[in-house]
């Protein structure tokens, strides 16, 4: 059956020239020593240190919004320092998407990066999911959030030679009986699926409430690296904002 892949991509572009680009990956680079190895018990339990953030996500601090939100202030302007005019960009980019006002908001995680880096063996990467970390914040914070009003925003700076993709499947949350438990993988099975193939410099826009996967990476040297920009826009207190 072939997919409507315009409900789960929703939209690309290119946003980011090969100067611009180089820009963030030197700026990434140069910010080595506050890079944070992303947690395992995200990922595929084969998966050793090969991924790494730079900034503070929201999907991480879901069983902890006390910390998550001590750490944003130091977090953030880090982030905004060296990527502010990145950050204004994407607003621009998204605020056009949606035909009104994104902003930032300090009291949340500004948007930051998955860093790949070198590994001999073929990186296994992390479980389907949904992103749905908005919800579990409308509850810390006692929100008003709609979680149909949320969207996922990646911008690829550096890929591997061999190139990188994302996996989407035709499979909704508003399928799933019990909120917040992942996808069962035998419905996964059965049902179709997509894959993106990343640009470096190219945005997407997806709907992060079907269910996706960052494909397998194979950097072959120690000079290749996956980094993408990632964030969220959502609906918050009568407000759209852009965080991670």
């Amino acid at each position: 059956m072939e997919i409507n892949s315009d409900r789960m991509i929703l939209k690309k572009n290119k946003l980011l020239n090969t100067d611009e680009c180089k820009r963030v990956h030197e700026d990434v680079v140069s910010l080595k020593k506050y890079w944070i190895a992303e947690r395992k018990d995200f990922w595929n339990k084969d998966t050793k240190n090969e991924l790494f953030l730079l900034g503070l996500p929201m999907y991480q601090s879901t069983d902890n919004f006390k910390l998550y939100f001590e750490s944003l202030k130091q977090a953030n302007k880090i982030l905004y320092l060296h990527f502010g005019w990145l950050y204004k960009i994407l607003i621009e980019f998204a605020s056009g998407y949606i035909h009104n006002s994104i902003s930032l908001n300090p009291q949340y995680s500004y948007p930051g990066f998955h860093i790949f880096i070198y590994n001999e063996a073929k990186i296994k990467c992390g479980s389907p999911h949904f992103d749905l970390q908005h919800l579990r914040l409308a509850d810390a914070i006692n929100a008003k959030i709609n979680y149909s009003d949320s969207f996922t925003i990646i911008l690829p700076i550096t890929l591997p030679a061999l190139g990188s993709s994302l996996v989407v499947w035709d499979f909704h949350f508003e399928e799933i009986q019990r909120q917040y438990k992942n996808e069962d993988s035998t419905i996964l099975k059965s049902r179709d699926s997509l894959k993106h193939e990343y640009t470096v410099g190219e945005v997407i826009i997806i709907s992060g409430l079907y269910c996706h996967q960052i494909n397998s990476i194979n950097c072959v040297t120690k000079e290749e690296s996956r980094i993408t920009l990632q964030c969220h826009c959502t609906f918050v207190n009568n407000q759209w904002i852009l965080y991670w």
